[in-house]
């Protein structure tokens, strides 16, 4: 699968204001060897050379796959309306059309009978984001948090989720040098290509300028149902 790189920099933490760039900064390509292993070839605009990373899939140690496992069209029943409980409508890329430029890439995985009609097993997501307005600390405002699912709700109808930053880490070469919870949220199904994102940040330390914010972002499938 051949892909570009692209580069979205220079917006604002959950504002449409300023408006992010984004412009393409280089070539990929995906391949898989397995339904849990694949590799990522890529190469920068202006670089002479390929370089690769190894993908593994994001599931707990000793979780089973199968190529043939899970159908990807796996029926959920009444999607249109909201949902009593999250399923793997959640899985793909979730925005706010409103704020260009950011999002979440959702991975779900199912509870031991590869079930998805009821809440999943676990939830995994990366939250692309900026910096807050007037507190950046890069030219390109860049920001990224993981989200990863802690239980459900007590209402039952959404997923409690802790959102996590990780920090010390040099692109593809060094692991993180730590991850930190620094807040909590929940994420609620309306349909099957709309959620609901709310989130809160502690008041103090590891949060930095996230500090005590808080918050609910309204999102939308992208590719639809």
């Amino acid at each position: 699968m051949e892909l570009g790189i692209f580069l979205t920099e220079g917006g604002a933490f959950v504002s449409a204001n300023p408006a992010p760039r984004t412009r393409r900064v280089g070539t990929a390509t995906l391949s898989f060897t397995s339904c849990a292993n694949g590799r990522l070839t890529y190469r920068f605009d202006g670089d002479t050379v390929d370089r690769n990373i190894n993908l593994e899939r994001v599931v707990p140690a000793g979780y089973a796959c199968s190529d043939n496992s899970v159908a990807p069209d796996a029926v959920v029943a009444d999607p249109v309306k909201p949902a009593a409980t999250v399923t793997s409508i959640l899985d793909g890329a979730w925005f706010d059309p409103a704020q260009s430029g950011q999002g979440f890439f959702i991975n779900t995985w199912p509870q031991a009978d590869g079930v998805f009609d009821s809440a999943p097993a676990g939830l995994f997501s990366g939250w692309f984001n900026f910096d807050p307005q007037g507190q950046s600390n890069d030219a390109a405002n860049q920001h990224w948090f993981s989200v990863q699912q802690l239980g459900p709700s007590q209402n039952g109808d959404a997923l409690r989720l802790g959102i996590f930053q990780s920090v010390g880490g040099t692109f593809a070469t060094q692991a993180a040098a730590g991850t930190q919870q620094i807040g909590t949220a929940e994420i609620l199904v309306t349909a099957c290509d709309s959620a609901q994102f709310t989130y809160r940040f502690g008041a103090a330390g590891l949060a930095g300028p996230y500090a005590g914010r808080t918050g609910v972002i309204t999102l939308r499938k992208i590719g639809g149902c």
